[in-house]
């Protein structure tokens, strides 16, 4: 019993010796947490906490930053704008030919050059203002539409060719001066200077009229004029929203 004690405290007290083959073998690996093999009766030292490599995410699978979603809707968005405003001076160039509304015309021509003037925002990377623009394009095109369609004796309505009710005559100005109010508002307190928005808001004043008994009794072109001024306020507003850049 008495050899059994001393033999364990003799290995107890005893370093424990590192091969030196053992050694050179760690020292000459790469630090990559590969385990090098150790002779029987040996271990290997932990390595050291800097030599633990890290896991890196590659930059392909890396998620795109929020301002490169935004901006590449925006230009999305601007282009949808734009092409529908080329389609909405298609349709107008078919109409035109077969009427002669002055306001019509005057409609058209300042859509025109209003378009003209997103496509340009669109070259030079200013897409919301080039979307803005794109929209107060159609909706000018939209009341041009709306003054030629009444001379052609197409019926103004969106559900067809049925005959518009007495209400849709007593709606209509109210509605048009309700968005001649809100671009008046807008001009006045963004302190736009922008001229084209005034004169659309001072075009949109002069169409506009009230419901009488003549009115609604059934004159096809009192409630044109009464939706092409709601569309050319509508046109102000986004010429109003293009200037100020939201």
């Amino acid at each position: 019993m008495k050899r059994l004690a001393i033999a364990a405290v003799l290995a107890i007290s005893t370093p424990l010796v590192i091969p030196e083959a053992t050694l050179l073998a760690q020292s000459a690996s790469p630090a990559t947490n590969i385990p090098v093999p150790q002779a029987p009766g040996t271990f290997a030292p932990p390595p050291p906490p800097g030599d633990i490599p890290l896991r890196r995410v590659p930059s392909s699978v890396a998620p795109p930053s929020p301002g490169g979603l935004r901006d590449s809707r925006l230009v999305e968005k601007a282009a949808r704008d734009i092409a529908k405003a080329r389609r909405d001076a298609y349709e107008m160039a078919s109409i035109s030919g077969r009427v002669s509304s002055s306001e019509a015309s005057e409609f058209v021509s300042t859509a025109g050059r209003i378009l003209s003037d997103a496509e340009s925002a669109y070259s030079g990377g200013r897409y919301f203002s080039a979307s803005e623009k794109a929209k107060a394009a159609s909706a000018l095109y939209a009341a041009a539409n709306t003054l030629d369609r009444t001379e052609l004796g197409y019926a103004v309505d969106r559900r067809g060719p049925k005959k518009p009710g007495r209400g849709n005559y007593v709606e209509a100005p109210d509605k048009a001066r309700e968005r001649i109010a809100r671009a008046e508002a807008e001009l006045t307190y963004y302190r736009s200077t922008d001229a084209t928005a005034s004169q659309l808001i001072d075009r949109a004043k002069n169409m506009v009229g009230g419901a009488t008994l003549v009115s609604t009794s059934g004159d096809v072109s009192y409630l044109a004029r009464n939706r092409a001024a709601e569309h050319a306020a509508k046109a102000a507003m986004h010429l109003i929203a293009a200037q100020r850049g939201f």
